[in-house]
């Protein structure tokens, strides 16, 4: 097989490729007493996947529905527009929307890592020989971002890369398997489905700038449902050591099946899983780094600090 077929949840819409809203309301009876979590379907998000799928939520008393989009914009809408109490996103947006008078906060982060990704047909093999190329972003995000701070690095003016909006993840690993663009920058397992139809990997976030991954909730969420976060975060580390285990005795039998149903079927050529790490808080730095560019780009409308936007208590250690 040399394409992943991705087998999104039955509540996202057919049309996967599409850049509209990908989940289809009607198929799921809404659980006002569940807490609902909007996310993308990527290999940082597995663990949150497997702890549902295989009932460590359930052992913690924690009823949650995963609310599965496309692309991160969708994810986004549905959590600002209270469709859903949380969010896997980004800590530049959510610098952004605190700045903006949306009371939020990160709880946590999961183990995102972006990387640039070349076509083939742009023969492009150094990520010093990206000037003047087209490259697929997300607007405003932790993309767009490390764009910026990747043109930084090999020290090109910012206006030398071509920066086209692609929100749908799906459809834009696609165009890069069909050398639409010069390339985009893309999560695991996209990154593997490109890389495995010929792109090649230039740079990462986690070599350039860390990891930008933020799981936010509203404050009133945070106040009222204080013990089934903890919970999330919880059964989030369990899944993590519990897929790390599988992973480390070549047992993939279950993360293959976890990963089929909520993120992708990749060849086995290619098929590998990441040493997930435990859930953290983000870096301040990058918390105050992101919130600089945001600035720059006069999308803050004021100055947020690390304790106003991040709430550390559930990760302590206990």
């Amino acid at each position: 097989m040399k394409r992943i077929l991705y087998i999104i949840l039955p509540f996202v819409i057919a049309g996967l490729f599409s850049c509209n809203d990908s989940k289809d309301d009607s198929v799921v009876e809404y659980d006002s007493t569940a807490l609902h979590v909007a996310l993308v379907p990527t290999m940082d998000n597995l663990p949150l996947y497997y702890a549902k799928e295989t009932g460590i939520y359930d052992s913690l008393g924690l009823n949650i529905e995963l609310l599965t989009y496309s692309s991160a914009m969708d994810c986004d809408t549905a959590f600002t527009n209270g469709e859903a109490d949380g969010v896997v996103s980004d800590i530049v947006k959510a610098n952004i929307w605190r700045s903006r008078g949306d009371s939020v906060k990160v709880v946590m982060r999961t183990d995102l890592n972006l990387f640039l990704m070349s076509t083939h047909s742009s023969r492009i093999k150094s990520v010093n020989n990206i000037k003047e190329k087209i490259m697929a972003i997300t607007r405003n995000s932790a993309l767009d971002y490390m764009a910026d701070k990747v043109m930084e690095h090999i020290k090109l003016p910012l206006l030398q890369l071509n920066k086209p909006q692609i929100n749908d993840i799906a459809l834009r690993c696609k165009m890069t398997d069909q050398n639409q663009y010069d390339g985009a920058f893309l999560p695991e397992p996209y990154a593997m489905e490109a890389e495995n139809n010929g792109a090649h990997r230039l740079i990462s976030s986690s070599e350039l700038i860390g990891n930008l991954s933020a799981v936010i909730f509203h404050d009133s969420i945070v106040a009222k449902r204080n013990d089934d976060i903890h919970k999330l975060v919880e059964g989030y580390d369990i899944a993590v050591n519990r897929l790390n285990a599988l992973n480390e005795r070549g047992d993939k039998d279950m993360i293959y099946t976890i990963k089929t149903k909520f993120i992708s079927e990749i060849p086995d050529t290619i098929l590998s899983y990441p040493v997930f790490k435990a859930s953290s808080m983000p870096d301040a730095k990058i918390v105050s780094s992101t919130a600089e560019w945001a600035n720059g780009r006069t999308l803050m409308k004021r100055t947020v600090s690390f304790g106003e936007l991040v709430d550390s208590t559930f990760t302590k250690k206990k």
